[in-house]
């Protein structure tokens, strides 16, 4: 309600108020202010006349308003009240209320007292900021924290000091009862959470030192912290090694700020980054390499290790375009071929790599370039490049020139590791020429065992072939005499005389066939070995038969693969067994008066092997007989030998394959197949 008379404040009462240092605000009841000091126009802002007649909380944005309520029983109250002033900036006051009332107990009039504490909360908050920031960071840190007070230990190394004659720190160490007083006094005023994670110590065990988790030989490290902080040295490192609360051992790297306005006064705040796994990692990694080193220089084949560095900035240089074929590049500009050889250098080689590459020492390779040993194979040195290039291993069996001048037989096998613009090639050797020299005079042996072999089945068999000789022989005698007498007659039988004559013929033919078979097996002719696609031998043989193929209806289908089907052949003797199992099907399909008329034959790669099948629509082959179609002499035709496939498992056995016949094909006739050994291909 309304005050019962108006505010009336004398001149003079006026003058003084506005000497006064604080704000003086003078309202009434419903909280009009009725009187405004010099110190509150300057304090907020806002002149006198502008602010009389205003309600005061209303006008300076209070927060919290006022509340006549809050008053206690003398009429008294204060109050931290955040207001905005004219410029519309915080400005915080300690207010002071004091209520006047009437005769009558009415409320008149309320004095507020207001000191500007501005600074002074901005200082504190600040403050506050700073404790939370330290709290948090102290307790997030990875690293384990101990916050120590020193002042004990500090003043019994004061003691120490006196009776250690100069040299404390001897002193102390030598005498572990004296170190144990030391530490035992310094005081932990505070741990981090990652103390209790990598020590186990918590706040509820009672943690008070650092001795339960120091052993002796880090005393040192605690040592050296009491004497830096006693020389005003401001910081610490040290690697300790600590014992965790279930006693397993903990190594990491200790730090101490020991700088008195850092961490206080006769305190210490010391970190510790626990490194055990690394430290554990290293010791790994320090034996992988110890072991490495030992397989490098005992393994019982050369090894060498070769830096390529210099590579990275060539290759860039160069600016070959992306799918460059690069070992075709590097065979096309020898002068390329043989600056890369110049930049990659032997880093280190094993005593066997002194051997085989002529050496004295494996000292004496180091540092030289590779090109030495690729004067007789460039070839091979631009296919390791390309792969070095690709990232891929390679392998190959070459040849390697010697510092002693040698040509040397080796199976090569590299790979290349690009790491942080680090290009390093491991290369192993193993000298082959031995070996080769062997498979070489085995080859000799197999083909003369092989020549005697056939010697002595020819002996054997001598009365067998005899007698398939004279079948023919005895035909051509009978049908000639045949022949004579329907030409003696008196009127001579020309067309008789003439089909006697065409018997003779087939008769002599068949028996020529019987001895170039035979003289075949027994030439001992040395096979003429040559790298062929197996797809392409077996086209070629084809090729000659393809004529009779169509001279009887038979449609003649060959499917091969797009590559990989290398092998090492005498292509003649490969084309004989090919034309020898068509040949068969041919004659097998002609012999059947109905039915389809198709051969398939088709070549395939498998892991090892590249592999052939002949496949026909004829008869097919009784089970009865499959043991037996590879035997000398066994035929199923009128005319037939019996030699040719004998023939074709010895050729194919020679070239160390396999032959094998199936009575009941999926065309419903025969099929054979044969695979040879596949020829790797060089990486």
């Amino acid at each position: 309600m309304p005050p019962s008379a108006p505010f009336v404040l004398a001149p003079v009462a006026a003058d003084v108020l506005d000497l006064v240092e604080h704000a003086v605000i003078v309202r009434d009841q419903a909280g009009t202010i009725l009187f405004w000091n010099g110190a509150a126009e300057r304090l907020f802002g806002w002149s006198r006349i502008e602010a009389v007649g205003n309600h005061a909380d209303e006008l300076l944005n209070s927060r919290p308003f006022f509340d006549v309520r809050t008053l206690g029983g003398d009429g008294e109250s204060s109050l931290e009240v955040a207001r905005l002033s004219a410029e519309r900036k915080t400005v915080i006051v300690m207010s002071e209320f004091k209520a006047r009332f009437g005769s009558d107990g009415d409320l008149r009039y309320v004095v507020e007292t207001a000191r500007d504490v501005t600074q002074e909360r901005g200082s504190n908050r600040a403050l506050r900021e700073d404790e939370k920031r330290y709290r948090n960071l102290f307790h997030a840190m990875t690293a384990a924290f101990f916050d120590i007070d020193l002042s004990n230990s500090l003043d019994l190394l004061a003691e120490i000091s006196a009776a250690a004659d100069g040299d404390v720190r001897s002193f102390v160490l030598e005498r572990p009862p004296v170190f144990k007083r030391l530490i035992e006094a310094a005081r932990i005023v505070e741990v981090n959470d990652r103390v209790a994670q990598i020590l186990g110590f918590t706040s509820e065990d009672g943690l008070e030192t650092l001795a339960p988790l120091w052993p002796e030989d880090s005393n040192a490290v605690f040592l050296d912290t009491l004497l830096a902080r006693s020389k005003g040295i401001p910081r610490l490192t040290r690697e300790v090694h600590l014992r965790t609360r279930s006693g397993d051992d903990l190594y990491g790297v200790l730090t101490a700020c020991l700088a008195p306005d850092g961490v206080g006064e006769d305190r210490v705040l010391i970190g510790i980054v626990d490194t055990t796994e690394l430290r554990h990692a290293n010791a790994e990694a320090e034996r992988s390499r110890e072991h490495h080193r030992a397989l490098f220089h005992h393994m019982p084949m050369a090894f060498l290790r070769v830096n390529g560095d210099a590579l990275n900035a060539y290759y860039q240089e160069l600016r070959l375009a992306p799918g460059t074929d690069v070992a075709a590049f590097l065979l096309a500009h020898p002068t390329v071929l043989e600056r890369v050889g110049q930049m990659c250098f032997i880093e280190e080689a094993n005593p066997q790599a002194a051997v085989l590459l002529g050496a004295d020492d494996r000292d004496d390779l180091a540092g030289v370039p590779i090109s030495f040993a690729w004067q007789h194979r460039p070839d091979t040195l631009a296919r390791i490049l390309a792969a070095g290039v690709a990232r891929t291993a390679f392998e190959e069996e070459t040849q390697l020139n010697t510092l002693d001048g040698r040509i040397v037989d080796v199976l090569f096998s590299s790979a290349t590791i690009q790491e942080n613009g680090r290009r390093l090639s491991v290369i192993g050797m193993i000298n082959i020429g031995d070996r080769l020299e062997a498979q070489e005079a085995f080859g000799r042996l197999q083909s003369e065992f092989a020549h005697a072999s056939r010697i002595s089945l020819l002996g054997e068999l001598s009365a067998s072939i005899a007698h398939e000789i004279s079948q023919p022989l005895a035909a051509i005698a009978t049908t000639g005499a045949t022949g004579l007498r329907w030409l003696d007659r008196l009127e001579p039988d020309i067309e008789q005389a003439r089909t006697s004559l065409d018997r003779i013929v087939n008769s002599a033919r068949r028996a020529s066939g019987i001895i170039a078979r035979v003289r075949q097996m027994a030439s001992g002719r040395a096979p003429v070995m040559s790298t062929e696609r197996l797809s392409n031998v077996v086209a070629g043989a084809l090729q000659l038969i393809e004529a009779q193929a169509r001279s009887h209806r038979i449609e003649l289908v060959f499917d091969g693969p797009s590559g990989g089907d290398l092998v090492d052949v005498d292509r003649r003797q490969i084309e004989q067994v090919t034309v020898n199992l068509v040949i068969n099907a041919i004659q097998a399909i002609a012999g059947a008066e109905t039915g389809p008329r198709l051969i398939e034959v088709t070549v395939a790669v498998t892991h090892e092997c590249v592999e052939c099948t002949v496949c026909d629509s004829g008869p097919g082959i009784p089970i009865d007989r499959l043991d037996h179609v590879f035997e000398r002499f066994v035929s199923s035709k009128p005319d037939g030998t019996g030699l040719g496939l004998a023939l074709c498992r010895s050729i194919i056995h020679a070239h160390s394959g396999e032959i094998s016949v199936e009575g009941q094909s999926a065309l419903s006739g025969a099929l054979f197949r044969f695979h040879l050994p596949r020829r790797r291909e060089a990486n």
